[in-house]
């Protein structure tokens, strides 16, 4: 996929994104008896801030149904009301509500399902012990295309993904994302055909696991992610 490709399909992606609100459908108007799968992803780093996501459908894994709790139903994440459909440059798409929350190293999440008949609330965490970090040596301030790129940490087992990205940071100009390859050690990465210039590089690894107070029989998921990212200067490009 060339880079015009790239940024085409995240603009496509973005779009999608954008009004996939016209598919959502309101929690008060659902029977009782339909259960609602939770989706959940926090983000913890060192040096940046916890993230917190969420996303409720009837179905599990489609991110393009979006169920918005209503009628008294609601998601807190470490007792904090989480917003629908806020955006900013932290966003992951997939996830309709979203919370920024300092540097907690625990987060629970607590949904709050309201229907005819009862009120349940149904509660799940993530813990920051459950994922291993992930760094950027303080040392790393240029990337080489095809260069293999270290961190400071463990390799990427095989039960974890690792999603390496450099991006223009001040995207004033058209925004693009590059992704880096993985080796075959799952030690490094790398990148290719990305311009000179100042990117931010951001390393992600993560790790999925099945939420445990799930609205039967709807066995939901929570991602598990540690990330660092860093300013740094592609130096060189290889046609």
């Amino acid at each position: 996929m060339n880079v015009k490709q790239l940024f085409c399909w995240m603009m496509y992606g973005l779009l999608v994104f954008f009004t996939a609100g016209c598919s959502e459908e309101n929690s008060e108007n659902l029977p009782d008896n339909v259960a609602i799968y939770q989706k959940y992803l926090v983000a913890f780093s060192d040096s940046h801030p916890t993230l917190a996501y969420a996303h409720f459908s009837r179905e599990k894994d489609t991110p393009l149904k979006d169920i918005r709790l209503t009628g008294g139903s609601s998601v807190k994440a470490n007792g904090k009301e989480m917003e629908f459909n806020t955006f900013d440059g932290n966003t992951i798409f997939g996830y309709s509500y979203f919370i920024p929350l300092g540097k907690d190293e625990t987060v629970s999440f607590v949904f709050q399902r309201t229907q005819q008949k009862e009120t349940r609330m149904l509660v799940n965490y993530a813990y920051k012990e459950w994922i291993q970090p992930i760094y950027i040596p303080s040392t790393r301030t240029t990337v080489s295309n095809q260069e293999v790129i270290g961190w400071t940490g463990e390799k990427i087992a095989v039960n974890e993904e690792l999603e390496a990205t450099l991006d223009n940071p001040n995207r004033q100009e058209e925004y693009t994302v590059y992704y880096g390859t993985l080796n075959n050690s799952r030690d490094g990465v790398s990148f290719d055909k990305v311009p000179k210039g100042k990117y931010m590089l951001t390393l992600k690894r993560s790790v999925k696991l099945e939420t445990k107070d799930n609205d039967t029989p709807a066995k939901g998921e929570i991602v598990l992610v540690f990330y660092d990212k860093k300013e740094v200067t592609v130096e060189e490009q290889t046609e």
